[in-house]
């Protein structure tokens, strides 16, 4: 019984973290914006982040630590869940921080919380499997 009892406080510790990852996800994905015009430099030298040294700021690096693992969560849900997982995806937290303009008269609100559910609980292996500390 206190195993059991474990098992789902472990659980609902990771669903936690993985609506809280979702959520600065969607912050994530409103922030980036393509660059446009001419680049300023060798196109190739163009995604080559900054070295990490003794001399950079902490700031810098935490920003890109996260950026690294909202590229992860960003992977994971495009090519870890079903197209309907990720619409509900979609649907749910993008209309959270923003106008709600993802909406779909095919698909009841019910349905959509399903799969939000369903796509919530499939990312918490794919997460893992890409290294996201849950």
């Amino acid at each position: 019984m206190a195993m059991q009892k474990n098992e789902n406080n472990a659980e609902r510790n990771e669903l936690r973290s993985v609506r809280q990852l979702l959520r600065d996800w969607v912050r994530w994905k409103r922030r980036w914006r393509p660059k446009l015009g001419y680049p300023g430099a060798v196109p190739y030298l163009d995604n080559i982040l900054p070295t990490i040294d003794g001399y950079s700021e902490g700031e810098d690096y935490d920003e890109q630590i996260d950026a690294a693992t909202m590229r992860q969560v960003d992977q994971a849900i495009e090519r870890d869940l079903t197209k309907p997982q990720r619409i509900a995806v979609y649907m749910t937290y993008l209309n959270e921080t923003g106008p709600a303009v993802w909406r779909s008269n095919r698909v009841p609100r019910e349905q959509v919380r399903r799969l939000r559910d369903e796509a919530e609980l499939a990312l918490i292996p794919a997460l893992r499997r890409r290294n996201v500390r849950l």
